[in-house]
């Protein structure tokens, strides 16, 4: 099953009435990737992400995240923004997040949040500058993703914690 994930908002429909606003798959959707097993949901539906537990571009059940951004006319898959680097992508300890200088001073509560493969945020921390470090040492070995928000839309990043 490739899946989907549906949008419901009250008062469509009528006074009261939960409708659904939209139904969201992947564009690169396979069978059995499970898109939407997992959702996270930030800002009243501005931003979401949708998981694939099993999407297999990077490799056998590697899994993925999709985002999405609500605008005036419906909703639109975010596109990647290659100017931010999150790495290692498989870490003990530390995670490393750097950003051009363009993005660094647009926002003094920039904010970076760490959710588990089943959508839980398990870290929030504030970022400073272009380079900042999370320390990971007491997740559990596992996939995660990290979230940031930034003017162009949210980034996420998946990485390994081993």
């Amino acid at each position: 099953d490739a899946g989907a994930a549906y949008v419901f908002n009250k008062d469509v429909g009528g006074t009261d009435n939960w409708g659904q606003v939209t139904k969201l798959t992947a564009e690169d959707a396979g069978a059995s990737d499970l898109f939407g097993r997992s959702v996270s949901i930030s800002g009243a539906l501005v931003n979401s992400i949708v998981g694939a537990f099993r999407e297999d571009q990077g490799g056998s059940d590697a899994g993925a995240a999709y985002m999405f951004k609500l605008i005036t006319t419906g909703v639109e898959e975010t596109p990647e923004m290659s100017d931010v680097v999150i790495y290692p992508e498989i870490a003990d300890d530390i995670i490393t997040i750097e950003y051009t200088i363009e993005y660094s001073g647009i926002s003094e509560n920039r904010q970076a949040a760490i959710y588990s493969i089943d959508g839980r945020k398990l870290i929030e921390q504030h970022l400073d500058g272009e380079r900042n470090t999370i320390s990971i040492t007491n997740l559990s070995t596992g996939t995660y993703f990290i979230h940031i928000d930034f003017p162009d839309g949210p980034v996420i990043r998946k990485f390994i914690k081993r």
